[in-house]
């Protein structure tokens, strides 16, 4: 975590990569995928970042991090026009997560969309 809040996200890919296959079981997995697929978003690799982002959301569905992922894919596909898949993520963001700040942003966004 000391290298992504540095910005150092290259040592952090590879350092969560390896958290990752060492501790498959462990309680801190899923935040290491966030962070692993945030740092992917941060140097530019989406689409590592977007199969990593939808693997939280299909195996981790209650965790609050899926709620993030939800947020940030959604911001990703709006970026790219893709408005079909971005109000996919915001819609089942705000179903997933009514009362989250989450989905406040994402219904902000869909008005966007409108």
């Amino acid at each position: 975590m000391r290298d992504y809040t540095a910005g150092e996200y290259q040592i952090a890919i590879h350092q969560f990569e390896e958290f990752i296959k060492k501790f498959p079981q462990s309680d801190y997995i899923i935040d290491a995928k966030y962070y692993l697929a945030d740092a992917y978003f941060q140097v530019g690799d989406e689409e590592k970042a977007k199969l990593i982002f939808e693997e939280i959301i299909r195996d981790y569905p209650k965790s609050v991090l899926t709620k993030y992922s939800l947020l940030k894919l959604g911001e990703m596909e709006l970026r790219k026009g893709n408005y079909d898949a971005a109000k996919k993520y915001f819609n089942t963001l705000i179903k997933d997560f009514p009362e989250s700040e989450e989905a406040k942003k994402a219904k902000e966004k869909l008005m966007e969309i409108r």
